[in-house]
């Protein structure tokens, strides 16, 4: 048009005219989250130093004068490593695919093998961390949280495996990056995120057969979760997904089939726990299983006992036979059949399995150089621990997935994530303890750490669901007391100099009183009430039969409940809790009273903290211990305060009349 120039300058090219009118179109599956970051986030610099310190303290010692591997298993990794991807024969040899492509891969350099799995399980666990302290809020609970996850994960019985041609390190840094990726996924649901799950979960199958039970659990979940679904898109990638760790799974089946490297497992599971047992003989006997003198008298015998009479006595070829053609379907259909003996049987292994740090293992010294008690925590070492443990993720599930059900349009992120988050954990839980039970039940040699990696998910799993537990009850206390007014108007509630100057000396008053309550309630009576509960767990039987005089059951079961928590050296610890636990509630109750009979409420905090005060660390003999009298006298209290407290007892129709 006339009056109207061009631009000074180079003419677009007819491509860039396109890309200009370009319009990237999201995908459904693809949900909208800020990319922006906390620039005053410090998590990064202190979980690399991290890293880079487990490495240091794991690998540098023997760096120099090398790594000779010991154990008869990691020869035969190196040879199906020998063999090369290339070579068809390596796809279905007497070794999952998983450690002998990782040796290959680097060249069958022992130190860069040795290296390459520490490295892994440092930023696995890293990796881990990071995604936690995106998901949790409050940040001082991420961290908690983050502390407890360090602590499990560096002690030494999981680090000595890092130096050895085995499949455990693998297999436990890679059930962490699945634990991870999916918590990840929950975070941010997208087809990427979905894929990095599925990797993770087939490169973790790899390491041992045992795994694929797992997978296919994690596989029929994802077709749950596609016919559950109305998207077309999600319900297709869910498909995907499932299809592929089937089709893993078939491949793991096969290789098992044409390689017979499952002949070892069945035939020490055969001698070392069906021969021995009537029953469970009768049911193989049963299933064609050729019973005889001979093989009656490799009862309790494994695969290499006298001289591997099992796989070369001729007396035995019969059972050989069967056991080539029948065995492995006749043990699998024992499982299911059998079960009542296999839950046992794998409820034996755990409890053998939790309390050891496999130091028989442990050729070159890792225990000296990584710490056995981090923050104090060292996981559950027993079996009633383990319960705890589980016990408490499971009402942090059920917090979890019930928050999420609530149908709030100022937090509906928030509770999808809930959602999701519960459905991965329930899923993961289900599948490690499917895992537990195979690894438990496949084997029986060596299979305390062949459970090594169940127990560790599920430890994860559980210190994770209780930490989302807390963080929805934290978060549901905050919307209950502030109201959800600020987070509609885009508003943050400020704290003022002051209290947040109180709170910080409040929290390292409340330390300072617990470290020094750990000595001071080490009491005689006190000493006496865990020597009874030490001895009924040691030797069975009562309270009453372990004890010089009975004092009643409420003072020993409540010092009785404190070992399930803490181990022998941080006993004391854990009644330091109680302690202060105890005093805290005759504070709270005192200022009730005071704020019943009309006093100001700065009289009333005042009056809380002396009692609290009194109560924790005076010079009076029954302040800073757990004697009968306190655990009575906080009962009562209980009683006065929920007496004092208006709420339960107002119903609506009271309410309105006053």
């Amino acid at each position: 048009m006339p009056g109207l120039q061009r631009p000074l300058g180079p003419r677009p090219s007819r491509l860039g005219r396109r890309r200009r009118f370009r319009v990237k179109v999201p995908s459904p599956i693809r949900a909208k989250f800020p990319r922006a970051e906390n620039p005053r986030d410090r998590s990064r610099p202190i979980l690399v130093f991290g890293v880079i310190l487990y490495i240091t303290r794991v690998i540098a010692a023997g760096w120099r004068t090398g790594f000779p591997s010991f154990f008869p298993d990691s020869s035969s990794y190196v040879d199906v490593s020998r063999l090369g991807p290339f070579d068809p024969s390596f796809w279905s040899a007497e070794r999952p695919v998983g450690v002998p492509l990782v040796l290959w891969l680097t060249g069958g350099n022992h130190r860069v093998f040795f290296l390459l799995q520490t490295v892994l399980f440092a930023v696995s666990v890293a990796y881990l961390c990071s995604v936690v302290l995106k998901v949790i809020t409050p940040r001082w609970l991420a961290w908690m949280t983050t502390a407890v996850i360090a602590s499990l994960c560096v002690h030494p019985r999981f680090g000595l495996w890092h130096l050895e041609i085995l499949s455990e390190s693998l297999s436990l840094s890679l059930s962490i990056l699945v634990v991870a990726t999916w918590l990840q996924f929950a975070r941010v649901p997208t087809r990427r995120q979905f894929a990095y799950g599925i990797t993770a979960i087939i490169a973790w199958m790899s390491m041992r057969d045992v795994h694929i039970v797992s997978g296919l659990v994690i596989a029929g979940a994802l077709v749950i979760g596609a016919l559950t679904c109305r998207s077309w898109t999600l319900r297709r990638t869910a498909l995907v997904g499932s299809a592929m760790l089937t089709i893993f799974a078939s491949y793991v089946l096969i290789a098992q089939g044409s390689s017979n490297r499952n002949l070892y497992p069945l035939i020490n599971n055969i001698g070392e726990r069906v021969l021995p047992n009537e029953e469970l003989l009768r049911t193989f006997t049963a299933r064609g299983m050729p019973v005889d003198d001979a093989l009656l008298e490799r009862s309790g015998d494994d695969t290499w006992s006298d001289d591997q009479a099992f796989l070369r006595s001729a007396e035995l070829a019969p059972f050989r036979t069967w056991a080539d053609d029948h065995g492995q379907r006749a043990l699998l259909t024992s499982l299911v059949v059998d079960a009542s003996f296999w839950i046992d049987t794998t409820g034996d292994v755990l409890h053998s399995s939790l309390p050891l740090d496999f130091s028989e293992y442990d050729r070159h010294s890792t225990s000296d150089r990584l710490p056995t008690r981090l923050f104090w925590i060292q996981g559950p070492r027993t079996s009633a621990q383990f319960a705890v443990w589980g016990l408490a993720a499971l009402v942090s599930l059920g917090i979890v997935l019930g928050a999420s059900r609530r149908r709030e349009p100022a937090h509906e992120g928030i509770g999808n994530f809930r959602k999701r988050a519960g459905i991965v954990a329930v899923v993961g839980f289900v599948a490690a303890v499917a895992d537990l039970f195979v690894s438990a039940s496949g084997d029986s040699v060596e299979v305390q750490r062949h459970v090594l990696g169940s127990i560790l998910r599920l430890s994860l799993l559980a210190v994770v669901t209780t930490a989302l537990g807390a963080s929805t009850v934290v978060h549901l206390l905050r919307r209950h007391l502030r109201g959800s007014k600020s987070d509609e108007d885009g508003t943050k509630p400020t704290v003022s100099m002051s209290g947040s100057i109180a709170a910080s000396l409040a929290a390292v008053g409340l330390f300072g009183t617990w470290v020094a309550l750990e000595h001071r309630s080490q009491d005689f009576d006190p000493q006496y009430a865990r020597t009874i509960i030490e001895r009924a767990a040691r030797f069975g039987g009562t309270y009453y039969e372990n004890g010089v005089h009975n004092k009643g059951p409420l003072e020993t079961v409540v010092y009785d409940s404190a070992r399930l928590f803490t181990g022998f050296d941080t006993y004391w610890f854990g009644i330091s809790i109680y302690v202060i636990a105890a005093a805290i509630v005759l504070g709270l109750t005192a200022g009730m009273v005071a704020r019943r009979f009309g006093a100001s409420r700065q009289f009333a905090l005042t009056s809380s903290a002396l009692v609290v005060a009194h109560f924790a660390l005076s010079e009076s003999d029954y302040a800073g211990v757990l004697y009968s009298r306190n655990i009575t006298t906080s009962l009562l209290a209980l009683v006065v305060a929920a007496t004092l407290w208006d709420r339960p007892w107002r119903t609506p129709r009271l309410a309105n009349t006053t």
